[in-house]
């Protein structure tokens, strides 16, 4: 999954593991730590459902951003 906040690409990828019983996040990839993927991994999503993944910035460096920045990404999964 590949998403777009203003012109910059936030990439994710959403890894299917029904047997864990947690999410787990991990990234930015080490290649590229200001664009790298972040990997989500758990029991996350139903075939044939609506979802919604919010990101929202909490820090910039060891500063908060002046404003709030969060954006909604819908998808849906299928076959």
């Amino acid at each position: 999954m590949l998403a777009s906040i203003g012109n910059n690409d936030l990439q994710l990828e959403l890894i299917p593991r029904p047997d864990l019983n947690k999410t787990t996040v991990y990234g930015p990839d080490i290649t590229d730590p200001v664009a790298g993927t972040y990997h989500v991994e758990g029991n996350l999503m139903e075939l044939e459902k609506n979802y919604t993944i919010r990101a929202e910035i909490t820090s910039i460096g060891n500063d908060e951003p002046p404003e709030r920045i969060v954006d909604d990404f819908s998808f849906r999964v299928v076959l």
